[in-house]
Order: structure tokens, then sequence, then C-alpha cells
């Protein structure tokens, strides 16, 4: 690096000779070396074109040339009935290159945060607390949802947040997490059963398609995909669910789906499928889209225009020619299923409740009892502890979560949260519901 200072009479020798031997050290490197620098400095700038986690985590694995696909998979793409779109202006994620050393910010986290120990073989999660991001000076949240994702190119440390705001200097978010892109991308489950505190489980940054993989025209790790209406259930990679779709036919959050890899470019280009499109839907033929969660129309996740200042190259409807009949769901070995639900029954103060589901674990789970995470909340500062959090055999084979709660008798008339998770080796299914106590 050059030093810096105010030695006027040397700077323009040494800009010119800076010049002189950068221009000699591209003709040395040639084609391959000049692609190298450019993604080297395009990493510097803000974790750039260099992938995010390891060779082998599921979001950067190919998929086989001949995969095992689902045998229901044509019924449960037809829950998306809508074209797929790619909004960069709302509902997504800029990415932010971390600042120096020394200039972290301490955000106040309000909700959900989470932290990753012993290199990601841990995940704590807290209902609040403070986590110190290093937030550049020209860091700006999301207007709609105050996200955000900052990476440290250097050592590969990531953070996340959401509802994110700031008042004078003090930053403050709903949920917020502290990852690593050193890792496979599968966070750890949490002390409470759950991923970390973003989107289903996963980080934000898994699945987003960068400004830089648009202009180089190539992008090597599946992509993120929201529709309205994903299960309740959950698989691997994902780690929690905000779908609210008890239909067995619905796709649970993890599916991989595929487009069918025998669709031509000449047929795309025919729907209209070109440029960025094009290099999007040859991400879904060779490594997928994974189901991420529920969103308001059915999306591929990209980067914000905040930081990808995208300049129409890419528009919410640059995808909606990705022909959706023509997407395939890999096998579904590893999915839970919730044969029985809760069913909705009076809660009575003073009174013990007991709540139950079923569930098909996944086929790699056989034998293996899940962990059961009950919760129960009375608004916002009150929860119930659980009597009991068990799992049982069923003669079926399946699996029975029970959750029981004492009800306070002070609680008549008030409304509570309850929530119930079973979290396997290989996934989970959570049943949210709420009641109104009565006497």
């Amino acid at each position: 690096m050059l030093p810096v200072g105010n030695w006027c009479a040397v700077r323009a020798r040494r800009r010119a000779l800076l010049v002189s031997l950068v221009a000699t050290a591209l003709v040395l490197l040639g084609q391959a070396g000049q692609a190298a620098a450019a993604r080297d400095a395009a990493g510097a700038a803000g974790a750039g074109c260099t992938r995010p986690y390891t060779d082998d985590s599921p979001w950067n694995t190919a998929i086989a040339l001949a995969p095992v696909y689902a045998a229901d998979g044509a019924s449960r793409v037809a829950q998306i009935t809508e074209s797929l779109t790619s909004d960069p202006s709302q509902f997504t994620y800029p990415v932010y290159e971390a600042a120096k050393r020394g200039r972290a910010s301490v955000v106040r986290v309000f909700d959900a945060l989470s932290r990753m120990r012993a290199g990601g073989a841990k995940l704590v999660n807290t209902q609040g607390g403070t986590l110190r991001i290093p937030l550049p000076k020209n860091a700006r949240p999301t207007a709609e949802t105050g996200q955000l994702i900052v990476v440290d190119s250097r050592t590969g440390r990531e953070w996340g947040a959401f509802g994110l705001g700031r008042r004078g200097k003090a930053w403050s978010a709903l949920f917020a997490y502290a990852f690593s892109t050193k890792t496979n991308g599968v966070p750890a489950i949490g002390n409470d059963g759950a991923g970390i505190a973003a989107r289903a489980g996963a980080s934000y940054l898994a699945g987003l398609i960068r400004a830089c993989e648009i202009t180089r025209g190539q992008i090597d790790h599946a992509v993120a995909l929201a529709y309205d209406s994903p299960s309740i259930a959950h698989i691997a990679p994902l780690r929690g669910t905000n779908g609210t779709n008890g239909s067995p036919a619905a796709l649970p959050v993890g599916a991989r789906l595929q487009l069918d890899p025998t669709v031509t470019e000449a047929e795309l280009s025919e729907l209209g499928c070109r440029r960025a499109c094009y290099t999007i839907a040859r991400a879904m033929q060779q490594y997928g889209a994974f189901v991420v969660g529920r969103s308001g129309r059915p999306k591929i996740y990209v980067e914000h225009n905040l930081t990808a200042r995208w300049k129409g190259a890419v528009r919410s409807d640059t995808v909606s020619a990705i022909p959706v009949e023509r997407l395939r769901v890999l096998d579904l070995t590893d999915e839970l299923r919730i044969t029985k639900k809760f069913k909705r029954t009076k809660v009575r103060a003073g009174k013990v409740l007991t709540a139950s589901m079923e569930l098909a674990p996944a086929a790699a789970d056989t034998g293996a009892s899940g962990r059961v995470f009950c919760h129960a909340a009375v608004g916002e500062n009150r929860s119930l502890k659980p009597l009991k959090a068990v799992t049982t055999a069923r003669p079926s084979g399946h699996e029975q979560a029970l959750c029981r709660w004492r009800v306070p008798a002070g609680l008549r008339g008030k409304t509570i949260d309850f929530s119930f998770q079973v979290v396997y080796q290989h996934g989970g299914v959570r049943n949210d519901f709420s009641a109104r106590v009565t006497r």
C-alpha cells in the first residue's frame, strides 16, 4: 500500500508508476488472472462475488445429473399459483462491507438475538440483548423493514438485522444475528430449538443473488425462493418456518426445487427470459432454489437496490418468464409431516392445558425422538413455564409431541399465544395457536 501524506512532490510520479505497474501486471496475468483480480477487488468492496459458505454447503452443492424427484412434486408446485418475481426495491436485503476494526456499533435488540459459538457448532438464542455490528458509515437499512446484511470479507463474519433503526447515535433492532460465511451455511439448532433469528432460521445471505453475479453472468449457488403459502413444516437446511399452510400437499420450508434441466436457452429466450433472467434460470437448473419461507407473492431474492444499484438490470418482473410449471421438487425423504394437529379447545383459568400433535418423522430420524420446545406468552413480558414437554412413540410408528401448561387463575380474559416445536436432526415442525382464557 502506498503511504498517505502531504508529499506533493512525489505523488504524481508514484501515481504514474502505479498505473504502469498495474498495466504490466494485468498483461502478465492474462485473462484468468484479470478475472481473479476482479473477484478479489469485488470481495474487498463488499463481500463481492466470493460465494459465502463452504463448498460442501447445501447452498453450494450442484444438483446431481440424475436427481430423484418427489412423486407428488407436480401437485406441490401447483400451489405456487402466480409468476415468480424479483423485486429489488423492497422486502429484500442490502449487503455492506464491515467497517474497519474498532468501529463496531452497539445495537440494542428487543426481541430475538442469535449468536454463533464454537465455530458454528453451537447457537445461543436470547430474548433481547446487545450485539456489536461493524456498521459502515454508509449503512442504510431498508425503509420498509429495516433489514440489512453486513459481511467482513476478511474474517468471514456475517451479521444481519431486522427492524434496524437509529435515533441519534443509538441503534436498535427487533431481531439480529451473528453468523459466519466460513461455515456450511446451516445454523446449529439453538438452545431454544430454533435456528438463527432471521427468515426461517437461516441467514439472510443464504441464496441471495448479488449484483456482481448478474454482471459476470454466473451464479454458483442455489437461490432463495419464497411464496405465499408454504407448509408449517420445515426440513434441512432450514431451521424454522413462518409458513401457515397445514395441507400435506404444501411445500415445506427447506424444500429444494429445480428448474427442469431440459429447458433450453432458446426456449427461455422465446418466453422472454434473457440476460439476468437467464443467469438466474441457469442457477435454478444447476443448483436449484430452496423454499425459505412465506412472502406476499412468489419471489426470488436479489440484493436490494441500496447496494446493488441495479439501474434496471433486475426489476420486479425480471424472473417472471421462468415457467413455474417446469419446476421440479427434489425428493423429500427428510420431510417431517404433522399428521394430527392440536384441536382448538377452551383454555380455562386455574386449569392445566394439554396440547399435542402427531407427526411422521423423517426417514433418517426413524427411531430417534425429537426435542420438544414449548412456549406460552401473555403479551411481550410474561411467559408461562411448561409443566411437561415430551415426545412418545405411537403404534403407527409416528411420534406424539405433548406440551402441558398450568394457566394461572389471574389470566382470565387474557389472550395467550402458544407455540410448540419438535426438532429432529434433519428438521422440525412447529404448531402455533392463540386462545382467550375463560373461567
